[in-house]
């Protein structure tokens, strides 16, 4: 619903402003497709299913955490493929450093709770 909801809402933006006829749809190749569907069904669908399920085991708190590392992974997958030409600002830092505290603080939680 969120994805219908959201090409509804996006094509609805396109026409109200014009632009719609500014995509070029026939430039683009079938193979894209292929793409948007493997990245669509595996790297979202699958993902979230999987995550559904993995609440069986590991604490909401724990997944929501692993949500908001993924900006940190895909910034140092940026770092690994573009190398020098990704540049990080300090804030960057701060944030990442706040992120992975967050982790820290609470896998040592977690430890200590359990021993107890």
């Amino acid at each position: 619903y969120e994805f219908v909801s959201g090409v509804i809402f996006i094509t609805i933006y396109l026409i109200l402003t014009d632009n719609i006829i500014s995509l070029n749809i026939e430039n683009y190749l079938s193979l894209n497709y292929l793409y948007i569907f493997i990245l669509g069904s595996v790297c979202t669908a699958y993902a979230f299913i999987a995550s559904v399920y993995l609440l069986k085991f590991i604490t909401p708190y724990s997944v929501v955490l692993t949500y908001n590392l993924e900006p940190i992974y895909g910034i140092l997958l940026a770092l690994l493929f573009f190398g020098d030409n990704e540049k990080m600002s300090f804030q960057f830092y701060i944030g990442l450093f706040l992120i992975l505290s967050s982790v820290l603080i609470n896998m040592y939680v977690k430890k200590t709770l359990n021993k107890g």
